[in-house]
């Protein structure tokens, strides 16, 4: 006769599946939201590898190629689309928390926590999202660094499959942001930490960990290289990624506003699960590693976070990394807010309480937008949402219709003109962000677009104070190729001058 598990209660499974509803209904409300620069070069990026464009020779990024393979799957299945890669990212996710209670199982104080796991990780971040964090290589890393870790931090040397498996998926963290490498690589860390000394020489058993899970690691890492190497890529994108893109954030700047908005906008988002997140920290004993496994190992991804986004740019969107660990560590300490031997359980419970209503008010302007046109339901209904959140779409309709030279565009403004147009790009060096550009890259432009002439050029104005500042001999390509046609405010268009419009 079959026996319940101590501690769980009686329809927990059903209250699973309403919470997985819910979370399913929030995500779905929401993919009518516009992109953003981000989202829509990465679109544009996807619908070029999927006709046949070479990333890093005929398309160029600084960041690692996963991404944009990620794009052009999400379009090739539903379409090069707001809707469609929106909808792709909902049903990963979304399938991801459906799966994310067993994967936690006995891992957390009780049955109950594991339930409440996605809600507080997944379903906080549908909730409290804005068009800036949707889809970007943050959350789509999420659960693969999230299983990297929990594959790692559940093996012991004997599990060789366990620990190549680890392996291999740290490798396809990295390949989706080289970053994300040390925060997949602390399942390892903590497999290495939980070996029992018991069991026999440590330094053999630890030589076996890591053996099997670099032999994992190399997997992937070799099929990446080996397909940049067949396409002509693998030099470029090893000069991009280990010379160009760590000068980029003394290039471009960062501000310390940046970094304090950033900061206080998460802290907002997330309040209550990061209260409840250190109730569960703080009742973490350091001489039980092997029993708490998995959740010294969300500690290690969350501490492993922290210099992982100060290299980079302090974008908002780069804490959401860190959704999944603290969801997990969260869910555990509200369970020990309402059941578990707490001292001063009021006061805790009315912190988490008054915690609750920052997310609330951060995302009620949203949940209001949405409502007001109807979810963009239709398409009329996605123009009015667009108009609404993003400016930057009115001006790229009125790009999209007033430039009738049809072909590719080189944008040194935002790719949300290059998304909504349908153009591809004019040149392989996109122009989202120039002020990350050094002065070799600038030459390059300047021989680019010498060499494949697009027939339409779009500058907006703090690419022109760069461009004057910083690449003046660009400047002048332009200036004696292309002639100004119109614009939108802050973006000037112009056109080639072999082309109608100048003649």
């Amino acid at each position: 006769m079959l026996t319940k598990r101590p501690g769980v209660p009686r329809g927990s499974g059903a209250y699973r599946w309403i919470l997985l509803a819910v979370i399913g209904v929030v995500a779905v409300a929401q993919v009518g939201l516009p992109f953003t620069g981000d989202q829509a070069l990465f679109t544009v990026f996807g619908r070029q590898l999927n006709r046949g464009d070479v990333l890093y020779l005929d398309l160029w990024d600084v960041k690692q190629p996963l991404l944009f393979w990620w794009y052009a799957a999400a379009g090739a299945l539903a379409g090069y689309t707001e809707v469609g890669v929106h909808l792709v990212e909902a049903a990963y996710l979304v399938g991801f928390a459906a799966v994310l209670p067993w994967l936690l199982r006995g891992q957390l104080r009780s049955r109950e926590a594991e339930i409440l796991a996605p809600v507080l990780s997944v379903g906080m971040y549908f909730l409290t999202a804005e068009v800036i964090d949707l889809t970007q290589a943050e959350v789509l890393a999420g659960p693969v660094v999230f299983l990297a870790v929990w594959l790692g931090a559940m093996s012991g040397p004997a599990d060789r499959r366990r620990l190549v498996a680890a392996g291999v998926l740290v490798g396809v963290a990295g390949a989706i942001k080289i970053t994300f490498l040390p925060l997949a690589g602390v399942g390892i860390l903590v497999a290495l930490l939980a070996l029992d000394p018991d069991d026999g020489p440590r330094l053999r058993r630890s030589a076996t960990v890591a053996a099997w899970a670099g032999a994992g690691f190399a997997l992937s890492v070799g099929a990446v290289a080996l397909y940049l190497g067949v396409t002509g890529a693998l030099g470029e994108a090893l000069d991009t990624w280990f010379r160009f893109a760590p000068t980029t954030t003394s290039t471009g700047g960062r501000t310390s506003e940046r970094l304090l908005r950033t900061v206080g906008r998460f802290v907002l988002m997330y309040a209550p699960v990061l209260v409840l997140a250190s109730l569960s920290v703080s009742r973490l004993h350091r001489r039980l590693i092997r029993a708490q496994r998995l959740r010294v190992a969300m500690v290690l991804w969350i501490v492993a976070a922290v210099p992982a986004f100060l290299v980079q740019h302090w974008w908002a969107y780069l804490p959401q990394i860190v959704v999944l660990p603290l969801g997990v560590l969260a869910a555990d300490g509200l369970v020990l807010v309402l059941r578990g031997p707490l001292r001063g359980r009021r006061w805790v419970l009315a912190l988490v309480v008054a915690a609750s209503i920052a997310p609330l008010v951060v995302s009620a302007s949203k949940w209001a937008t949405l409502a007001e046109h109807r979810f963009g339901v239709t398409a009329g209904d996605r123009l009015a949402l667009q108009e609404a959140v993003s400016p930057a779409h009115a001006r790229a309709a009125d790009f999209r219709d007033s430039v009738t030279v049809d072909g590719s565009a080189f944008v040194l403004a935002d790719p949300v003109l290059l998304y909504v147009s349908g153009r591809d790009l004019g040149i392989p060096t996109n122009g989202w962000l120039p002020e990350q550009l050094d002065d070799a890259h600038w030459e390059r432009v300047g021989d680019e677009l010498e060499t494949e002439r697009p027939p339409v050029v779009v500058v907006d104005e703090a690419a022109s104070e760069i461009l004057r500042d910083r690449a003046p001999a660009v400047r002048e390509v332009i200036d004696e190729g292309w002639c100004e046609v119109g614009g939108t405010a802050p973006e000037t268009w112009y056109v080639r001058r072999d082309l109608g419009p100048c003649r």
